[in-house]
């Protein structure tokens, strides 16, 4: 059977460890025996539904049972050796696609995949550095099922941990690039975090349940206002100068909505990227109150950082001018594509994070139509696999959890050592792992 994976020591706000206040039933993990004879590289046995690790289910998104309300754009086809949904052990893309179609950091990830299948590993944890999202506490656990890498390299419905994941990738290569880049943690914004659950306590009346309901909203977002406040409070003239974040609204069974936002308190200026054809403002509603009440705060700290104009302070006084319509590229109808546009277009407008006017000059010639969209969304899969293996699952780098079952589990030790101890040859037999 599958790998198990303990529930995270420092746990995310969404995350299923977290008893939810208000009766949310917790979440559990089936828990396995670890496997007694099964050799390294046997084949694993089959699959079960929820064996192992399964994938994590995040209260504002599923990895299964969605509607099909919407056109369906597959462009990755059934074949022979790749199934049309998700099984371990199985190739996630076909194997002609893999190798005509994608990059090598994308067939490299893949054949660690297919040795960590069989081993009977169903997916593995990767240690978040809390400073990195300038969270207090201590640092945080992040678990990936391998049908999230499914989900990704078939550029599916993306959900916090692909996002997540991506977040990190942009950070180390602006830190390695000393151009340092303030973002929030995609965990702790996500509208189903601020929202919170209904209250389902039998005991209470409808009105005291929608009564106790607002009130946990009230305060989470008196929480996460805090917590923005607090990054905002890292801005200054030597950099960094801007706020980025990937934020997700809406029903969890119906996927919900990635759109990115970009923060310049220091200007007044906030713009908000959102892929769809007619953007749905009301989706950002809990954020805005957020950030408004966080920029109130920010204007009020004797160390905070203002170069308004004088014109601009009239005209806006203490209020975070928030443009929800900003140029940027359109996902055609039926497309799930917006955790991948928003990854684009985060990718994109770093170069423009010290200057909210360098930001609006560069989208003037911006249009709705993403330039090479295959090619960027290509680069976002290879560069999040890359990521992946050279600094998560490899033993002695920054974001390998040494606590973790890749770890402690001797048989997952060339796994975990890849790099001299894994020598799979790739899909075109001329290249090594």
């Amino acid at each position: 059977m599958g790998a198990t994976c303990a529930p995270p020591t420092n746990s995310p706000p969404w995350s299923p460890s977290r008893q939810q206040e208000g009766g949310m039933e917790e979440a559990t993990r089936t828990k396995t025996p670890p496997p007694t004879s099964t050799p390294m590289l046997e084949a694993p046995p089959p699959p079960s539904k929820n064996a192992g690790m399964t994938a994590t289910l995040l209260p504002y998104t599923t990895t299964s049972e969605r509607p099909t309300n919407t056109l369906q754009i597959n462009l990755f086809p059934e074949a022979e050796d790749c199934p049309g949904h998700y099984e371990l052990g199985k190739f996630m893309l076909p194997k002609a696609q893999l190798i005509d179609d994608e990059k090598w950091d994308t067939r490299k990830f893949h054949l660690w995949y297919m040795e960590a299948a069989k081993a009977g590993m169903t997916g593995f944890t990767v240690k978040i550095l809390s400073e990195l999202f300038h969270l207090p506490g201590a640092d945080i656990q992040l678990p990936v099922d391998f049908q999230d890498m499914y989900n990704l390299l078939r550029e599916e419905d993306l959900d916090i941990v692909q996002i997540t994941l991506f977040s990190l990738l942009t950070i180390t290569i602006s830190n390695k690039r000393h151009h340092p880049i303030l973002y929030l943690s995609p965990m702790h914004i996500a509208e189903r975090v601020i929202k919170g659950f209904q209250i389902t306590d039998p005991e209470l009346t409808v009105r005291q349940r929608e009564k106790k309901y607002e009130e946990n909203m009230k305060e989470e977002k008196k929480k996460l206002s805090r917590y923005i406040f607090e990054v905002m409070k890292k801005l200054n003239p030597d950099g960094p100068h801007c706020i980025m974040a990937a934020y997700h609204f809406g029903n969890d069974l119906a996927g919900g909505h990635w759109v990115a936002f970009l923060v310049y308190p220091q200007d007044g200026r906030a713009v908000i990227f959102d892929s769809l054809q007619v953007p749905n403002k009301k989706g950002y509603k809990a954020i805005e109150d957020c950030l408004k009440n966080a920029y109130s705060a920010y204007l009020k700290d004797p160390q905070c950082w203002d170069r308004r104009t004088e014109k601009f302070k009239k005209r806006h006084k203490h209020h975070l001018k928030i443009r929800c319509d900003f140029p940027c590229a359109k996902q055609p109808l039926g497309s799930k594509a917006c955790g991948l546009y928003t990854c684009e277009n985060l990718r994109e407008s770093k170069e423009y994070t010290n200057s909210w006017k360098k930001l609006k000059e560069a989208v003037k010639n911006r249009g709705e139509t993403m330039k090479n969209e295959r090619q960027a969304f290509k680069q976002i899969k290879a560069d999040i696999c890359k990521f992946i293996l050279e600094k998560c699952v490899l033993q002695g780098e920054p974001f390998f959890d040494n606590e973790g079952e890749l770890a402690v589990r001797p048989e997952f030790e060339k796994l975990s050592r890849w790099d001299t101890m894994l020598r799979p040859t790739d899909y075109t037999h001329a290249v090594e792992l």
